[in-house]
């Protein structure tokens, strides 16, 4: 049985352009790929220098400190007959009002480095005044000796509890950031002491 060269050379040629095409579709995705590679998140922000976020702790770890005592002491206040307002008063007395304390804040966290950790400080501040909402808004019907509501009440403290466990393990997280990189001795010591006492939940 003869072969002529014709019977070949369809095949071949389909076979060689086949080959060609796969070649260059390969080779078109790879360079595509390594031109148009998207960035993720941490690649699009900048990340802090470890100075910049040691000198951040610097200038602001008091600030927060100072935020975190005035805002537990209005979480700790459930008592109707004195009320939040009272609990604050007496927590800020000697250095800040609780309006103060709350902009210091606000100041501290808009100037952190990591964009991350200025949306962690935000958000911790949001739950902290959250559950502080939820405490004083029975504190009007209370104070009056006005019955609450059974299903309002359970609701309010369902809200409470749930804000203030939020706002408790942000808090723990930022107590022990604080801690590792604080020079001052007594200060961590003072750090530590409230890392390990309980917020009192109403």
């Amino acid at each position: 049985m003869e072969f002529t060269g014709s019977d070949y050379l369809v095949p071949i040629l389909v076979i060689a352009i086949t080959g060609l095409f796969i070649a260059f579709e390969v080779w078109r995705r790879v360079n595509r790929g390594k031109k148009s590679h998207p960035l993720g998140a941490s690649e699009l922000v900048s990340q802090p220098t470890t100075e910049e976020i040691v000198a951040w702790h610097r200038q602001y770890e008091q600030i927060v400190y100072r935020w975190f005592e005035v805002t537990e002491a209005a979480l700790a206040e459930t008592d109707s007959a004195r009320g939040v307002t009272e609990a604050l008063g007496d927590a800020t007395a000697d250095a800040f009002d609780a309006e103060t304390a709350n902009q210091e804040f606000l100041e501290a966290a808009e100037s952190h480095p990591s964009q991350t950790k200025r949306s962690e400080l935000l958000h911790m501040c949001n739950t902290a005044q959250s559950a502080i909402q939820n405490l004083t808004s029975s504190q009007p019907e209370q104070a009056k000796g006005t019955p609450a509501n059974p299903e309002n009440l359970a609701d309010e403290i369902l809200a409470h509890n749930a804000s203030l466990a939020r706002y408790e393990s942000l808090r723990n997280i930022w107590v022990e950031r604080l801690r590792q990189l604080c020079v001052d001795d007594r200060f961590a010591l003072k750090l530590l002491d409230m890392q390990r006492k309980p917020i009192k939940i109403a």
